[in-house]
Order: structure tokens, then C-alpha cells, then sequence
């Protein structure tokens, strides 16, 4: 059997590149520090409801849930629906909107 660092490292070769890049962007080329590994993080291509699928084509359950703020799943149509909506209006108006 081989070791799971070298088996993560086959499997991940995007999300590898991704954080060369993003190392040259960020410090540590991560922002989300409690959820970092080594020897680099699994990066995210897209969510929907339960799942992530990551830069390298697998799909994981999201047991995080950014921590509770995504308590509906990820991009659930009537939330996207009601912000597309509230975006058609505008965002970060500097005043009082109803």
C-alpha cells in the first residue's frame, strides 16, 4: 500500500497547481487556516447543495457548510433567485434600502 501522502499528491495534481499560484498571492496561499493540510489544501471548483466538486474532478460531501452560513446547501435556487433579485436592484447601497 502507499503512502497517502503520495496518493493524495497523484490524485491532486490541479489543486497542487492551484496553490503555487495562490501562494503567490497569499501568504501561505491559503486563507482558511483551520481547515489548511499538508502538503497543500484540496481546492473547490463549484458547489451545489451537499457537494463540492474539487479542482481535480472528485465530489466530496460538504460536512462543513462554511460552518453553518450555507445551513441550506450550496446555491439553493430560491436563495439564489431571491439575491439575483436583490442584485438586480443593487448591492452595498452607502444608504438606507427597504
Amino acid at each position: 500500500m502507499s503512502d497517502p501522502t503520495e496518493r493524495y499528491e497523484r490524485s491532486t495534481t490541479r489543486s497542487r497547481e492551484l496553490f503555487e499560484e495562490a501562494r503567490a498571492y497569499m501568504p501561505g496561499g491559503d486563507t482558511r487556516e483551520v481547515t489548511y493540510h499538508s502538503p497543500y489544501p484540496t481546492f473547490v471548483e463549484e458547489a451545489s447543495g451537499t457537494t463540492l466538486t474539487t479542482a481535480d474532478g472528485e465530489e466530496l460531501l460538504d460536512f462543513l457548510n462554511n460552518y453553518t452560513a450555507a445551513v441550506l446547501g450550496h446555491a439553493p435556487e430560491p436563495v439564489v433567485e431571491a439575491v439575483a433579485e436583490r442584485f438586480a436592484r443593487g448591492s452595498g447601497i452607502a444608504a438606507p434600502t427597504r
